[in-house]
């Protein structure tokens, strides 16, 4: 089984489209349909299965501190400050600047353009209606 991400979804649309135009839109039809006439739509599902391997491959050998797992696609970051603060807002959610600044040991405005730029990819979020407390919305590589 494999998963066709969202932002994904109107590439596969299109490759079994194609298939369709070549085969008919009758069910049964594809039913019967040779390899030849779904050469776009298994062409698509080859290269999304070859970058979903890869990806699980380079995950159980890349380097734990600087990747992560977001919306089932590997993140880099360039450098493991990023990572080190989500792992201490993973263990505390309401952990203020302050104190991530004092267990890094890292300035507290270091700490707030990484955790601006955190939530404004989408890999933090604020819980709904609170302006204190972070939800880690990026998942650490570690199995």
């Amino acid at each position: 089984m494999m998963v066709i991400r969202s932002k994904n979804k109107t590439a596969y649309l299109n490759a079994l489209a194609l298939a369709d135009s070549s085969i008919g839109q009758i069910p049964a039809d594809g039913a019967h349909a040779s390899l030849k006439s779904i050469t776009p739509f298994v062409d698509y599902m080859e290269k999304a299965l070859s970058a979903d391997i890869s990806a699980m491959l380079e995950s159980l050998s890349g380097d734990r501190e600087i990747m992560w797992w977001y919306e089932g696609e590997i993140i880099r970051f360039s450098t493991t400050t990023p990572g080190r603060i989500l792992r201490v807002l993973q263990s505390n959610p309401n952990a203020s600047l302050s104190t991530i600044s004092t267990i890094l040991g890292i300035s507290r405005s270091a700490i707030q353009k990484q955790v601006d730029n955190l939530a404004k990819k989408g890999y933090l979020a604020r819980p709904e209606c609170k302006k204190r407390g972070w939800i880690v919305c990026i998942s650490n590589m570690e199995f």
